[in-house]
């Protein structure tokens, strides 16, 4: 279903910037002032997005002469998306952490969170691993990336990182999941 995109002001920058139902950042136009003091109108744009290690998609947002980095996904669900049970975690129903369409976003508890990514994406818990040789040899298959951490003394996150494609590399060796 294609729905017609709707805009809203982005919370705490209500004046300069507003937010898509499909996961866009624009700036609004507005007076701004220019370095020989002058006042010029600039103009509305959509913003492009930066892209954190994590791959999560977040604006650069200017305000008082400092930049914000907020994540796209959480202006859109503070800006549609009601919470009255004050959830604190945005889950990307279909896993993509790129795609902020309200549609693809809920509010969620961080246990109801992992439990999606665990039961729904294969990711997390309970998953076997591959450890790689940076040339591309198998080395050893792991019950998961807690039990690679702990006898490699590797740190997990960056395992784990490796295995969601995040990251090439942990500890000197690359990581992938088993399909």
């Amino acid at each position: 279903m294609n729905t017609a995109e709707r805009w809203k002001p982005v919370k705490g920058f209500e004046d300069a910037y507003q937010v898509s139902s499909w996961g866009r950042v624009k700036s609004v136009s507005r007076p701004k002032h220019i370095p020989n003091g002058e006042m010029r109108m600039s103009n509305e744009r959509i913003l492009k997005p930066g892209k954190v290690r994590s791959g999560y998609l977040l604006a650069f947002l200017y305000k008082d002469s400092k930049r914000f980095s907020p994540l796209i996904h959480r202006l859109v669900a503070e800006a549609f998306i009601p919470n009255p049970a004050c959830l604190s975690q945005i889950n990307h129903k279909d896993g993509d952490k790129t795609n902020n369409r309200v549609s693809n976003l809920e509010w969620c508890s961080c246990k109801s969170n992992i439990r999606h990514a665990t039961r729904f994406l294969g990711r997390g818990h309970g998953e076997k691993i591959f450890q790689y040789s940076k040339d591309n040899n198998m080395i050893k298959c792991w019950a998961n990336a807690g039990e690679a951490s702990e006898k490699l003394k590797i740190n997990r996150s960056n395992i784990r990182q490796c295995v969601n494609g995040e990251r090439k590399s942990a500890g000197g060796f690359i990581w992938k999941r088993v399909v």
